[in-house]
């Protein structure tokens, strides 16, 4: 005799993707977030901060001169988060992983995938950051604030510039030279209150002081922004652009 099987409860997180507002999301993703919801979070959150019709207007408006035909730039951007994330140990990898997918979502060669990503315009990186940190607060306002924000009345940012770090993967002609081929300096604007990098100013001189690409963000300069930044960053360019500021 064989006892009937027990009667299966309908899974909540099942009952919501039945919706039809859920419909674009598939079902068997149910398993993935028992296993690992905070990942799937997480993976989530990136594809819908990163995705094409959020990163394609980017690219049209900071890098006109660029087309763009089976490379897109949110491509790029998933390879280079594998990298940066730890994921993958180079762009080379992160290549290799995708195509080895079942559905790739690169269709070019990995020469095509470098030589794109050579030629970005700086200006991209730098959207791409605000753009991100607006979509983040967008999630942030409709959460309970983690934190206060330390002056209250006051947006507190912090100003500070940062070399970026050298790699290996260097021309054999330069390996000689430890000082010599650092890929650049960013200036990034970060905000205690919200716990995100709001702002990025990259640079290509890596051997340029930190406060020299302040000026784009100065029409950026908001009511009761309080800034915070090193004594190298108090420069007449910088004190007399922050009251033209004021002024306009």
């Amino acid at each position: 005799m064989r006892l009937p099987a027990p009667k299966r409860h309908p899974d909540p997180l099942e009952q919501l993707l039945s919706q039809p507002v859920y419909s674009e999301i598939p079902v068997t993703i149910v398993p993935h977030c028992q296993a690992v919801p905070l990942g799937v979070l997480v993976r989530g959150t990136r594809e819908w901060l990163l995705d094409d019709p959020m990163m394609q207007p980017l690219f049209d408006e900071h890098a006109p001169d660029q087309y763009t035909r089976e490379l897109t730039l949110s491509a790029l951007v998933g390879l280079l988060i594998q990298v940066s994330t730890g994921a993958r140990r180079s762009v080379y990898a992160a290549y290799v992983a995708d195509q080895a997918a079942a559905d790739p979502a690169i269709g070019t060669s990995y020469q095509a995938v470098y030589g794109k990503l050579g030629r970005l315009s700086p200006a991209v990186g730098g959207a791409v950051v605000r753009s991100s940190a607006e979509r983040y607060g967008s999630l942030l306002d409709a959460a309970p604030p983690a934190r206060d924000e330390p002056p209250p009345g006051y947006c507190l940012r912090v100003w500070d510039g940062n070399v970026l770090t050298g790699t290996a993967h260097r021309l054999n002609a330069r390996r000689a030279w430890l000082n010599a081929c650092l890929p650049g300096k960013s200036l990034a604007v970060y905000e205690p209150g919200s716990g995100l990098v709001t702002d990025l100013v990259p640079g290509e001189d890596a051997y340029t002081q930190g406060r020299a690409p302040v000026t784009p963000l100065l029409p950026r300069l908001r009511a009761n922004d309080l800034i915070v930044a090193g004594r190298d960053f108090c420069t007449t360019r910088l004190a007399f652009g922050v009251q033209a500021r004021i002024r306009s």
